[in-house]
């Protein structure tokens, strides 16, 4: 398991123009410039509440954009981006997350959620304001990280967005099915229902099949 998932982490805001509470195990004190898991806006204007995002998969260790398209670095290729973190709802960062959802709403009766992701280029990261709790390490995102996808000539990448195409596919053809009346219409205009989309779902499968 990525060992970045056992730690904690602590960050600031980065608009200093607004008032904060911070988190404080919970007691939500007023913001007296230190670091903590998350905090909330407690000055007239548009709320929000800021936290840490922690990674969905045990095996992402860092995901970045380039020109649109994303990129990951994991620990497994062979198992992608791993399995589902099971204890992903019970990480300190996730209980700091989802109280200060609840403070934000109390407050405010609405709330906007904003946050650096612990293994994603962002601009809490950029400007040196997320720390490791346990050190105070600043985290910094590695250079030379190589993306799984990019492999044999961007085959992952090819595959993921043929995967993509189909699932979207898929659930066209599920909704129009279960869309009575746009179903009749086609029938009654002598269009075979999800016909088109059939083709295009049996083309895509049989591009997925031919990347080896």
């Amino acid at each position: 398991m990525n060992p970045a998932l056992e730690k904690t982490y602590v960050i600031r805001p980065l608009m200093e123009e607004r008032t904060w509470l911070r988190y404080d195990d919970g007691k939500w004190s007023e913001d007296d410039g230190e670091p903590d898991l998350a905090f909330v806006t407690s000055d007239p204007g548009i709320p929000y509440f800021l936290y840490v995002g922690m990674p969905y998969y045990e095996g992402i260790l860092w995901a970045w954009q380039d020109n649109g398209v994303w990129h990951y670095a994991v620990e497994d290729p062979a198992q992608g981006w791993g399995k589902p973190w099971p204890g992903k709802e019970e990480h300190p960062n996730e209980i700091a997350d989802h109280q200060a959802a609840n403070k934000c709403g109390a407050m405010w009766h609405c709330g906007n959620g904003i946050g650096p992701h612990i293994n994603s280029r962002n601009e809490w990261i950029d400007q040196g304001k997320l720390w490791v709790r346990e050190t105070m390490e600043v985290v910094v995102m590695p250079t030379g990280l190589e993306c799984y996808l990019c492999a044999n000539d961007k085959l992952g990448h090819r595959r993921k967005d043929l995967k993509e195409a189909l699932r979207t596919k898929r659930l066209d053809l599920e909704l129009l099915t279960e869309d009575t009346g746009k179903a009749e219409r086609r029938i009654a205009a002598n269009v075979p229902v999800g016909e088109s989309y059939e083709r295009e779902i049996a083309g895509l499968e049989g591009q997925l099949a031919g990347l080896v």
